[in-house]
């Protein structure tokens, strides 16, 4: 979805066991126009952080949204703490039926700053079967690798 200066989009993953269970991974692609900026879950002095409601979904337990680690910015307003160019936010999902597709389905809100900032609002879905497998794509990885951890699980 094209809006302001940015694009959004669900990206797929694929299907993972954690403790016998199945964890389906997904993204959140955040795509910004040159010079535009868009905020981490704790944006610093000024900021609108993203917000999501994953209620219109189907099929779906549990939602665990992370955060890639951000970048400072420092401006006449202060400090603040998000991503330029663009972010992945990674997703692990926990459907209720392992057998059955999970039908994702979000309202996202986030805002986008240049000289001032634009709150975006975005209903975004995508359809995730179970049989899915192997590796996510490069840039969903990615975003999951940058995820901080403590080191002893890196």
């Amino acid at each position: 979805i094209k809006d302001h200066a940015s694009r959004t989009r669900l990206v797929a993953g694929g299907v993972t066991q954690a403790g016998g269970a199945p964890r389906v991974e997904a993204g959140i692609a955040i795509e910004l126009e040159d010079g535009w900026k868009t905020y981490w879950r704790n944006p610093g002095s000024s900021g609108v952080p993203p917000r999501i409601e994953w209620a219109g979904s189907s099929n779906l337990a549990e939602a665990t949204l992370l955060f890639p680690a951000p970048r400072r910015f420092t401006d006449r307003d202060g400090d603040t703490i998000g991503y330029k160019h663009g972010v992945v936010l990674p997703v692990r999902l926990v459907p209720k039926k392992a057998d059955q597709p999970i039908g994702l389905k979000l309202e996202l809100e986030y805002g986008v700053c240049k000289d001032v900032c634009i709150p975006v609002q975005q209903t975004l879905e995508l359809s995730l079967p179970p049989e899915a497998a192997g590796k996510p794509a490069p840039s969903l990885q990615s975003a999951f690798d940058a995820v901080p951890r403590p080191a002893a699980t890196a």
